[in-house]
C-alpha cells in the first residue's frame, strides 16, 4: 500500500465472544485493489476494548488519505461519533439485507476476476474462506453457517470495497452544478 494515497475502510465490531476487524482497500495503478486487515479476537473474558479499533482507524487516517470509514452502527455508534467529531469521514452502513447483498455480490465478483489482492495474511484469508453464501431473493449475503470460524474481516472487506466502488449520485450532481458555473 502506498502511504498518502486514498483508502476506503470497513469496520465490523463485536463486543463479546466474536472477533472485530478493520479492513482497508486501495486501488493500485493496474486497477486491481489491495486490501489489508487488522483483526482482534476477544480476550479470555470474552470482551474487546473498542478503543483499540478507534486507534487503528486514527492510525490509518494519519498514514493514508482516508476517503471513508464505513461501519455498522450496532456496536460502534458512539466510537464512530467520536471519530466523526475528530474529523474522520465516518459513514454508517447498517448490515441490512438491502445493503449487504450488493456489497457482498460486488466483492465476490471482484474476487472471481482476481481484482482483490492481499499480503498473504493467514487470519484474513481464514475469515474470507469461512464466509458462506446465504441466499436471498436478490442475491446473497455472508453467514458463518454452522462453523465457529470468524468472518468479520470478510464483512469489513465487503463494506470497504463496495463503498470504494459506489458512485455517489449526489456528489456527481454537485460536480455537474459547479462545472456549469465554469
Amino acid at each position: 500500500m502506498v502511504d498518502g494515497e486514498p483508502v476506503w475502510v470497513g469496520v465490523d465490531v463485536a463486543l463479546r465472544h466474536d472477533s472485530t476487524a478493520v479492513v482497508w482497500v486501495q486501488q493500485r495503478p493496474d486497477g486491481k485493489w489491495h486490501c489489508e486487515s487488522k483483526i482482534w479476537n476477544p480476550t479470555d473474558d470474552g470482551s474487546l476494548d473498542v478503543s483499540d479499533v478507534m486507534a487503528c482507524v486514527r492510525d490509518l487516517a494519519n498514514r493514508f488519505d482516508v476517503r471513508e470509514v464505513s461501519y455498522d452502527p450496532r456496536f460502534f455508534d458512539l466510537p464512530a461519533q467520536m471519530l466523526l467529531d475528530e474529523g474522520l469521514p465516518m459513514v454508517e452502513i447498517p448490515q441490512s439485507l438491502q445493503r449487504m447483498t450488493p456489497a457482498v455480490g460486488a466483492t465476490f465478483e471482484a474476487l472471481k476476476r482476481g481484482d482483490l489482492l492481499h499480503s498473504a495474511d493467514a487470519a484474513f484469508t481464514a475469515h474470507v474462506l469461512n464466509a458462506i453464501p446465504k441466499m436471498n431473493e436478490t442475491g446473497f449475503t455472508l453467514s458463518k453457517g454452522k462453523s465457529r470460524g470468524k468472518i468479520d474481516a470478510a464483512v469489513a472487506l465487503c463494506i470497504a470495497f463496495h463503498r470504494a466502488n459506489v458512485v455517489d449520485d449526489s456528489r456527481q450532481v454537485v460536480a455537474e452544478v459547479w462545472s456549469a458555473f465554469g
